[in-house]
C-alpha cells in the first residue's frame, strides 16, 4: 500500500498551469508532498492560491484548459499522471477518494440515496444487487445514520446538511481507499454538526488507516485534527511543518503573518482574547428596542399550517452598541435581521427604531428611515449589482438623501478610503475584486449614509482565515470612527467575540440567553449555550475540547419520539401533508391507525 517509510502517496514536483486566452496562468508551482499512513495533513492558504488545483492535480482530473505540466503522483508504484482515463477510473474511489464540500453538488437529486450508493459499490465490484444493498446500508450504519434501511430509500433534499455529508462520507470509504482527500468538508456546517461529522470522519480513517489531506480554511480544525499542516501561497508550498511547530513557531514569514491574523480573532481560554467592541454606556431610551418577535411563514400547499421562524424574541441594541445575534442555521437569526430591516412584515410584536414604531409604520413612511438603518450581507459580490462601478454601488443608497452629484462623489471617495480602498478600486466593477475587497465594498456602501446601525448578515462567513481577521479589524475601525450600532448576525462565535460587547443566543426561534461576550465565554447559564461554545475548534492544538454535545436532531416527523404509534418509517422523512378526503388532511404515515382507535366515544342514538 505505500511506496516506503509510511508514505502512501508522494507528489513531486507538480506543475499545473492554464492556457488561457490572455496568456499562461501556472496555477500550481512546483509542489511536493507526502501523505503517510494513518496521518491527516491539513493543506490551508487563501482564495486563489490554489488549493482546489492541487487536489484536482494530484488525482489527475484537471480540466481543459489547463494541464498538469511537470512532476509526479506515485501511488502504489504508478504515476498518476501518466495514467490514461480508464486506468485512473479504476484508482478514483477504490484507491483514492475525495469529500466534498457540497452535498447539493454531489449527490444526484434524482436518485435514492441507496441507488447512488449501490453504483459507487458495482463500479469497482462485481456484485448483485442485494448484496450491493446491503453494503448500501452497513455504509450507512457506519457513518451513524439512523435507521438506514429505510434511509437508503430517501432522496438527498429529505436529508439535512449534515446526514448528507454523512452519506458522502460513506460513499468515500465504500471501499476502504489508501487515501482520502477531504475539500472543506464541514464548509457548509454549523459548529455544532461540524464537530459531529469530524469526530466520525477522525475515528473512520483511524480504523482504515488511510492516508488523509483535509482543505480547509479553518486553522481551528487543523489544530485539533492534524498532524501535519502546509500552507500554500501563489500556487507553491511555502511551509510544510507538524501542527504543533507550525502553531508554536511558523519558520515563513507568510505563515507568521497568517497565524497572527488568525489568532487575534482567536476564541478560547488557551488563546489571548482581543480587545472586543467595548460595552455601550447605558441609554434612556434604547436605538433598538424588539420586543416579542413573532414571523409564522404558512406551508406551500397547506395555508393553515405555519413555520415559527421566529417565536416571541424581545432584546434591545443601545447607541453605539455591537449586540451579537449566534446560533445555528434554522434558529431565526437571519429573518430576525430581515425583520428589523422591515425587508419582511412581522406576524406580531413590535419593533420601535429610534423612538418610532417601525413595525407599524407604512413603505412611504419608512423609506425616510431606510438610510439611519443598513445592510452588509452574507455573500460579497452577490450584495453588489454586477453591472455598474464599486463607486456606482456606493453612490446609489446616497442618492435617496439627497446628496448634490458632487457632494456625492466626495462622499464616495471618502468611505472607500474608510473601508482601505482606493479610488481606482472605485472604478472596477464588481466581479474584478476578490472576496475580501468586495466585502469592504458593500461596507462602505452600508455606511456611506452614516447610519445610526448596521445590520451584519453573516458578513465573515464566505471569507478566508486571513481576510476574515482583516474584515474584523475594520468593522471595529469603523465602529470607533462612526459611533455607529451593529446587529452582527453569525454562527462564527470568533468574529462575534472579537466585534460585539453583548451576545444573544437563539435556538429554534426562541432568544435563550443574553449576556455580556466576557461573561458567555467564560460561564453559560443555558444548556444550549454551552453545548454552542463547547464545539468551536480552537487554533491551538494544546487546548482540551470540552465534551458537552448535544444529540443530534430527530429527523423525519418531529413528533415521532414522543408517538406510541411511530413506525421506523416516521423517523426517515417528515411525512407530507396528504388529503384524506374533500375537507380532510393529515400530516401522518399513520393516519388509518387513529381512525381506527377512536379517542371520542360516538354519541348515543
Amino acid at each position: 500500500m505505500s511506496t516506503g517509510n509510511g508514505v502512501v502517496l508522494s507528489a513531486g514536483g507538480v506543475s499545473t498551469t492554464f492556457f488561457t486566452h490572455g496568456g499562461e496562468v501556472t496555477a500550481v508551482r512546483d509542489v511536493s508532498l507526502d501523505l503517510h499512513k494513518g496521518q491527516m495533513l491539513g493543506l490551508v492558504g487563501e482564495t486563489g492560491c490554489g488549493k482546489s488545483v492541487l487536489v484536482h492535480s494530484l488525482v489527475n482530473q484537471v480540466r481543459f484548459p489547463g494541464r498538469v505540466v511537470d512532476g509526479e503522483v506515485l501511488l502504489d508504484g504508478e504515476d498518476l499522471l501518466t495514467l490514461d482515463e480508464r486506468s485512473l477510473r479504476r484508482v478514483r474511489g477504490r484507491k483514492i477518494a475525495i469529500i466534498g464540500s457540497n452535498p447539493g453538488a454531489s449527490l444526484d437529486p434524482l436518485a435514492t440515496i441507496g441507488d447512488q450508493l449501490g453504483r459507487a459499490i458495482t463500479a469497482h465490484e462485481k456484485v448483485t444487487a442485494p448484496e450491493a444493498t446491503a453494503r448500501a446500508i452497513e455504509a450507512l450504519e457506519s457513518v451513524g445514520i439512523p435507521d438506514p434501511e429505510r434511509r437508503k430509500d430517501a432522496h438527498p433534499h429529505e436529508l439535512s446538511v449534515g446526514m448528507a455529508q454523512r452519506v458522502l462520507i460513506a460513499m468515500a470509504l465504500l471501499h476502504s481507499p489508501d487515501v482520502i482527500i477531504a475539500d472543506e468538508p464541514t464548509a457548509g456546517l454549523d459548529v455544532t454538526v461540524q464537530r459531529q461529522v469530524l469526530n466520525l470522519l477522525r475515528r473512520l480513517l483511524a480504523d482504515l488507516g488511510s492516508a488523509t489531506m483535509v482543505v480547509t480554511r479553518d486553522l481551528g480544525i487543523v489544530a485539533q485534527y492534524c498532524d501535519d499542516l502546509a500552507v500554500m501561497r501563489d500556487g507553491s508550498l511555502v511551509e510544510h511543518t507538524p501542527v504543533a511547530s507550525f502553531f508554536d513557531r511558523p519558520s515563513e514569514a507568510y505563515s507568521r503573518d497568517l497565524l497572527g491574523r488568525v489568532m487575534t480573532s482567536a476564541v478560547g481560554e488557551s488563546t489571548p482574547a482581543p480587545a472586543a467592541a467595548p460595552a455601550a454606556q447605558p441609554a434612556a431610551d434604547p436605538l433598538l428596542s424588539v420586543r416579542d418577535l413573532v414571523k409564522y411563514f404558512p406551508v406551500r400547499g397547506a395555508p393553515h399550517l405555519k413555520v415559527h421562524a421566529v417565536n416571541g424574541v424581545s432584546f434591545d441594541v443601545a447607541p453605539g452598541e455591537a449586540l451579537g445575534l449566534v446560533g445555528e442555521s434554522g434558529s431565526g437569526k437571519t429573518t430576525v435581521g430581515r425583520l428589523v430591516l422591515r425587508l419582511i412584515e412581522p406576524t406580531g410584536g413590535t419593533i420601535d427604531f429610534a423612538g418610532e414604531r417601525t413595525s407599524e409604520m407604512s413603505e412611504a413612511n419608512m423609506r425616510p428611515l431606510r438610510s439611519r438603518i443598513q445592510m452588509v450581507f452574507q455573500e460579497p459580490h452577490a450584495s453588489l449589482n454586477p453591472s455598474t462601478s464599486v463607486a456606482r454601488n456606493i453612490d446609489e443608497p446616497l442618492r435617496v438623501t439627497g446628496m448634490g452629484r458632487r457632494q456625492r462623489n466626495e462622499r464616495v471617495r471618502e468611505v472607500l478610503g474608510m473601508v482601505h480602498l482606493s479610488e481606482a478600486d472605485g472604478e472596477k466593477f464588481p466581479h474584478q475584486l476578490s472576496a475580501g475587497q468586495a466585502q469592504r465594498a458593500g461596507i462602505a456602501r452600508a455606511i456611506g449614509t452614516e447610519p445610526d446601525l448596521v445590520v451584519l448578515d453573516e458578513p465573515t462567513s464566505q471569507l478566508d482565515i486571513a481576510i476574515r481577521a482583516e474584515i474584523i479589524d475594520l468593522l471595529n475601525e469603523i465602529s470607533g470612527q462612526l459611533g455607529m450600532a451593529y446587529l452582527f448576525i453569525s454562527h462564527d462565535l470568533t468574529a462575534v467575540r472579537s466585534v460585539c460587547s453583548r451576545i444573544a443566543v437563539m435556538y429554534l426561534g426562541k432568544i435563550v440567553e443574553v449576556a455580556p461576550t466576557a461573561e458567555l465565554f467564560a460561564n453559560q447559564r443555558h444548556p444550549y449555550s454551552k453545548a454552542l461554545l463547547s464545539s468551536v475548534l480552537y487554533p491551538d492544538p494544546a487546548a482540551a475540547l470540552p465534551d458537552f454535545r448535544l444529540e443530534a436532531v430527530p429527523e423525519g416527523c418531529h413528533l415521532h419520539p414522543r408517538c406510541p404509534i411511530a413506525t421506523p418509517e416516521c423517523g426517515v422523512t417528515y411525512p407530507p401533508l396528504v388529503e384524506l378526503s374533500a375537507q380532510r388532511h393529515a400530516a401522518c404515515y399513520r393516519s388509518d391507525v387513529l381512525v381506527a382507535t377512536p379517542t371520542v366515544r360516538e354519541e348515543r342514538k
